[in-house]
């Protein structure tokens, strides 16, 4: 099975699948880095790179994190959090 996501308007830099194997992150040259669902393709999350284009990606040196190459000779070290469940204590 194929799937093409159409993720960004410029050149991209590089994909990589985050280490849930649930997600997949893209860099731009346009200095956007988008978080996708890698099964259904569409976009979680969109980063800015904070420099004047993403230029390399990583996966980062703990779970949830990636390392963003920028242009400008920057590296940036992202922490991704897909969702933050509370559960309520139950008291007996």
């Amino acid at each position: 099975m194929t799937k093409t996501i159409a993720a960004h308007d410029q050149e991209m830099c590089g994909a990589l699948f985050h280490q849930d194997n649930l997600s997949l992150i893209s860099g731009c040259s346009d200095d956007l880095i988008k978080l996708w669902d890698s099964a259904g393709g569409e976009c979680l999350a969109v980063i800015d790179g904070r420099g004047d284009g993403i230029c390399s990606l990583a996966r980062g040196p703990m779970p949830h994190t990636f390392i963003a190459g920028r242009k400008d000779g920057a590296v940036v070290l992202w922490l991704v959090i897909n969702q933050l469940d509370f559960e309520p204590a139950i008291r007996a």
